[in-house]
């Protein structure tokens, strides 16, 4: 984003963090943006994400049910 000036998007990034009681596991939705200089220079990044945590565990619930009914079907 830096070199190119173009904003990134990047889904459901898995983040494994340890507070103490294990490792755990995460998923953002990050976003990164240049920030412009009045020139048109890119003079850095600014870097929003969003907990896709619950939706990326609901989704894997569901991929898990659908295989194990398949595996029965078949």
């Amino acid at each position: 984003v830096y070199e190119t000036g173009q904003p990134l998007t990047a889904p459901e990034w898995r983040l494994h963090m340890d507070f103490g009681a294990g490792l755990q596991e995460f998923y953002f939705d990050m976003m990164v943006h240049p920030r412009f200089e009045p020139d048109g220079t890119v003079a850095g990044i600014i870097i929003v994400g969003q907990d896709a945590t619950e939706r990326v565990r609901a989704r894997h619930a569901i991929e898990a049910r659908a295989q194990e009914m398949q595996d029965r079907y078949e």
